[in-house]
Order: C-alpha cells, then sequence, then structure tokens
C-alpha cells in the first residue's frame, strides 16, 4: 500500500518579493480571497500551513518543486508526521493543546475556535484627543504644584517676618519698653551735658553770626533810604534775629508702635502662630460657612442625644487600626476641612485641603471617580476660603485660595464635576467681584450640568448643585429651571434605592436654597427602611434651615433623627463623612459644644 503525502510550506523564500509569491500562489490553489487572506498572512508570519495533502508521492513531490519555484520553502511527508511541533498555544486563550493528526483544521479544546480560521481582534485605536487631553491636564497639574510652593514660600517669608515685627513687640512691651525709655540713654547726665551744651555752643555760635548779617544789611539800607522807613527796615530787621541766640526744641519720635496688616493664612501655617497674630492685632473672630458664605447661624441652641463614641466612629478605640485607616481617608479629610472653616479655624482647613493634596498623589489612595469629586470639593472649599479673606480684606491669602481653586476647576473633566466646582466659582465671583477672572463660571457651569452625560444620580447632583449656588446668588428664575430639570432626571431613574438617593439629593440642594417646603415634599417621596446616607445629610439640611428661621424644637427632632440614622450607616468612611456633615450643621445651628462632641468621638 502507498504511503499518501501532504505538503506543509513553512515559509516564504528570502529572494521573493512576498507580492509576487501572494499573486502567484493564489492562482496554483484557486481559493477563495477571504480564506486565501489568513492562510498566507500564517505563511508570511513563519507558520507552517499544510497546503495540500493526501497527495502520492511523486505528486507530492512535483507540487513541491511548483511551489518552490514560485518562491515558498516547502517540504512533502508522509501523512501522520509533521515539521511542526507536535503541541500548539492556542492565539485565543492560550491553552497549549496537541495539534490533530488526522489532517483535519484543529480545533481549540478549550474556546471551541478554529485555529487556521481566527483573527486576533484589532488593538483599539487611541484617542488622541485623550491623550492629548490628558497629557494637558498633566502638565497643568504639575505647573499648579509649581506655583503652589513658590506662594507658599512667599507667604511664610511675609508671615515670618510680621511674627518678627510683633514678637519684638510683645517683648518691648514685656520688659516695659518705651520710646522714653529709649532716649533715657541720650538723656542721662554724663551723655546729656556735654550733648547739650555743644547743641548750644552751636546754637549759639551760629544765631550770633546770623545777627550780625543782619545787622550789616541794616546799615546798608538806612543810608540809602528815609530815615524813618531806614529806622523802620533796622527795627524790622533786628526784630527777625532772635537777640539771644537759637531756641533748641528736641520733639519726642513718634514711637516704636509697628502697625501690622492682616496676616495671610495658608496651607502650611500653625494655629498657634496665628492665634498669636491674631491677639496681637486685636482681630474679632468671623464667621463663615461653605454652603453659606454670609455666616449666617441661627440663633438659639438645643439638645441633641448622641450616641456612644464607639457608635459615632465604628469601633471601640480611635487608635484601631481601622479607626485610623478611617479617619485618614481623603474623603473623611475633606469633610473635616470643611467643618474647620464652618467653626472659623481657616488655617486647619486649609492644612486639611493640602493634606488631602498629598494622599491623592498616591494613585490607590482613592478610585478616579472620587478624586473628580474630591477636587471638585477642594474648589468649593478654596472658593469659600477666598471670599472669607477678602471679607477680613486679606487680599494676598484671599488670591492664593481662588488662584489655587481656579486651576483645580479647569484640570477637571467636563462633566458633573466641573460643573459644580464652575457654580462655585460663580458664587464667590459674584459676591466678591475683586476675585481676578475672565470667565462667566455661572454660564460655563450651566452648560456643563446641562451636558453631563455620567449617571443620573450625578446629573441630579449637578443639576441641584448649581440651581443651588444660583439661588443664593440671586438668580431664582435660572436656578428654578435648573430643579426642574434635576427632577425631571429623577423619573427617569428605573431602580428604587438610586431613585430615593437621588430624591434626598435633592431635597438637600432645596433645603440649603432655603425652599422648606419643597425639600419636605420631595424628601416625604423619598421613603427607604434601610439606612442611607444622602437621606441623612438631606435631613440635617432641613434641620439647620429650620433652626434658621426659628423651629427650633422640629430641628431638634429632625437632628435627633439624622444623628440616629447615621451610627446605622454600614460603611465606616460613610459613615464619619456624614457625622461630620451632621456636626458642621449643628455648629451652624448654634450647638457647637455638640458638634464638637461628634468631631472628639471620630477621633479628630
Amino acid at each position: 500500500m502507498n504511503s499518501l503525502y501532504k505538503v506543509t510550506a513553512t515559509a516564504i523564500a528570502a529572494d521573493y518579493p512576498q507580492q509576487a509569491v501572494y499573486d502567484n500562489l493564489q492562482k496554483m490553489l484557486r481559493a477563495a480571497p477571504a480564506a486565501f487572506d489568513k492562510t498566507f498572512e500564517r505563511l508570511a508570519a513563519g507558520q507552517p500551513v499544510v497546503l495540500v495533502k493526501g497527495l502520492g508521492e511523486a505528486q507530492a513531490q512535483d507540487v513541491v518543486a511548483k511551489l518552490v519555484a514560485i518562491g515558498l520553502v516547502c517540504q512533502a511527508e508522509p501523512l501522520g508526521l509533521s515539521l511542526v511541533s507536535k503541541t500548539y498555544r492556542c492565539p485565543a486563550c492560550g491553552v497549549e493543546q496537541d495539534h490533530r493528526s488526522d489532517g483535519t483544521p484543529d480545533i481549540c479544546n478549550s474556546c471551541g475556535i478554529v485555529v487556521d480560521s481566527y483573527t486576533p481582534p484589532q488593538p483599539k485605536q487611541r484617542n488622541e484627543l485623550q491623550e492629548a487631553m490628558e497629557q494637558e491636564r498633566r502638565a497643568l497639574a504639575t505647573q499648579a504644584k509649581v506655583v503652589d510652593e513658590k506662594e507658599t514660600r512667599e507667604a511664610e517669608r511675609k508671615r515670618a517676618a510680621k511674627l518678627r515685627k510683633i514678637a519684638r513687640r510683645k517683648v518691648e512691651e514685656e520688659l516695659g519698653l518705651t520710646w522714653r525709655s529709649k532716649l533715657g540713654g541720650l538723656l542721662a547726665p554724663r551723655v546729656a551735658l556735654p550733648v547739650v551744651t555743644l547743641l548750644l555752643i552751636s546754637g549759639g555760635s551760629g544765631g550770633w553770626w546770623l545777627w550780625e548779617q543782619q545787622q550789616q544789611d541794616a546799615a546798608t539800607a538806612a543810608a540809602t533810604a528815609a530815615a524813618a522807613t531806614s529806622t523802620g527796615t533796622a527795627e524790622q530787621a533786628a526784630g527777625a534775629a532772635p537777640a539771644g541766640g537759637m531756641q533748641l526744641t528736641i520733639a519726642p519720635p513718634p514711637g516704636l508702635s509697628v502697625n501690622v496688616a492682616s496676616h495671610p493664612t495658608t496651607g502650611v501655617s500653625d494655629p498657634a502662630i496665628d492665634n498669636a497674630i491674631a491677639a496681637a492685632e486685636g482681630s474679632a473672630p468671623m464667621t463663615g460657612t461653605a454652603a453659606d458664605m454670609t455666616g449666617n447661624q441661627a440663633a438659639a441652641p438645643f439638645a441633641v442625644t448622641l450616641p456612644p463614641a464607639a457608635t459615632v466612629r465604628g469601633s471601640a478605640s480611635a487608635t484601631d487600626p481601622a479607626a485610623l485607616a478611617v479617619s485618614s481617608d481623603p474623603r473623611v479629610l475633606t469633610s473635616l476641612a470643611f467643618y474647620r472653616f464652618d467653626t472659623d479655624d481657616l488655617a486647619t482647613s486649609a492644612k486639611l485641603l493640602d493634606r488631602v493634596t498629598l494622599r491623592l498623589n498616591d494613585k490607590t489612595a482613592a478610585p478616579a471617580a472620587d478624586v473628580e469629586q474630591l477636587q471638585r470639593d477642594a474648589v468649593q472649599l478654596r472658593a469659600a476660603l477666598a471670599a472669607e479673606f477678602v471679607q477680613r480684606n486679606e487680599p494676598d491669602s484671599a488670591q492664593t485660595h481662588w488662584k489655587r481653586a481656579t486651576r483645580i476647576a479647569d484640570t477637571l473633566p467636563a462633566g458633573a464635576q466641573q460643573a459644580i466646582a464652575f457654580a462655585s466659582l460663580g458664587r464667590a465671583r459674584q459676591a466678591h467681584p475683586t476675585l481676578a477672572t475672565t470667565k462667566e463660571y455661572f454660564q460655563l457651569a450651566k452648560i456643563a450640568a446641562e451636558r453631563a452625560t455620567a449617571t443620573p444620580l450625578a446629573q441630579v447632583d449637578a443639576l441641584s448643585s448649581v440651581a443651588r449656588e444660583l439661588t443664593l446668588s440671586g438668580q431664582a428664575p435660572a436656578a428654578r429651571e435648573l430643579f426642574a430639570k434635576a427632577t425631571a432626571a429623577i423619573t427617569r431613574i428605573s431602580e428604587h434605592r438610586p431613585q430615593v438617593a437621588a430624591q434626598a439629593l435633592l431635597a438637600q440642594r432645596l433645603a440649603e436654597a432655603g425652599d422648606l417646603t419643597a425639600a419636605t415634599t420631595v424628601l416625604a417621596a423619598a421613603a427607604d427602611p434601610a439606612p442611607l446616607a444622602q437621606r441623612v445629610t438631606a435631613i440635617a439640611a432641613l434641620a439647620l434651615e429650620r433652626a434658621k428661621q426659628g423651629a427650633v424644637a422640629q430641628a431638634q427632632t429632625e437632628f435627633n433623627a439624622a444623628i440616629a440614622q447615621a451610627g446605622a450607616l454600614a460603611d465606616p468612611v460613610e459613615r464619619s463623612e456624614t457625622f461630620i456633615f451632621i456636626a458642621r450643621h449643628l455648629a451652624q445651628a448654634g450647638n457647637s459644644a455638640a458638634a464638637a462632641q461628634i468631631i472628639a468621638a471620630l477621633g479628630q
């Protein structure tokens, strides 16, 4: 029995053009273009390909000769033998397995593809615009870091110089040094007598010389004028000269007190130094909030029921590793920065923001979505800091925070978070036109919010946040339009839990804008037995607004409800953020003691 042979091509000869080999081989095999292209791609890549099989030995050798003539490297071999490795690795799933020995095409035992017909997926085309934007974003971030460091060094230099002046004045006060005591050395008998004698001699000599000059001038005038006129002129001239010499009067110096301007506060300032400077300058404390830049607070404090500290932080001790990890989380630090701002501790607020920036440099500190939200919060708080420093007549500090806020907002990706950041800048700019800018931030915020393509919950957040800022800036018609669009966005949410979260978020923004009736109605529709952070913050916002309007009893009830629901939140970071939010609103409502207890329970 004669053996059957197969012809296997292993490569294209080096001296033959690939296109010529392609054309001649296709004519010889008379194969369909689609199937032939895949076969030739494997051959061009140096993979062995069985071209013909089931031939006698003479026929196989004849085919080999023809293939070699057109530029292929090939070999005739009996069926059952192969120049190819006995095993292969599937190009799709990577599983290594044996070639089929019956001459049929290899089919992967794992994923089921026909190996000869498999076409690897094409790599995704690069989005050149996105890459360019990412490069620009990194460049702007690097530039902003360099500028921030330069501004920080300059502000620290000014602070150090100012602090030295204040310290000198304080030491002089402690030692009882005045301008009189400083001149005491000059006025001592051993020093004063020679000095005064010298001054009197000099003054007397000078006076005598001036008197002689006046006498000579008077005599000359008397010889050429009438006697009466000469006499009058001489008398007048004589009266103009001091007869007894020059009288020496020593005026006291204006003193050594230093007029110190308002001190610049930067992200690396020391609270102890800030307190010393404030005490030396006699500046009165001022109140401001990121949610309400007018510093409006409720009048009367009220009692609330606080859970045990372990319930607030979710652990038995504030030094537990889990509790320490939560307290250093960027989201918790940002919430704490807002609280310090609300309680007028601007220096600590700025330092906490700087800590968050350092944490965000670690790419594992927070997911990308959280990073964008944290950057948005940084814009909101730095804009509020800039507005507060304008009110305090501290332009250097105001411009420092304003520049950092605008730079961060410009580097945010277009979308919901950038819309909220632009709205915060627009409100601060409208309240304080001295904050330099060439952009219409409110207009940019409205455009970004309406074009946001994020999740429906993020759309509700963006639209309602921009609407709140417009309301607080006196632009009620535009705000009502955006609130209506946020309400419509909620109806497009099909799942119950996200819809409740969106309703609670809208209720919070309405309460912050002062519309208690609409906020209460929307929150009543957001019923859910499970604890939800958005619902808790909405209740706290409602409670603060009621306290401002004098409904203290109802505000107390709602604050207690918010505290109880916050303690039931399972996520430790979310629970800490929510409790700090409640503490902020308690402080603004007048109960600073309860707010401080919550912060202390969190180990902050």
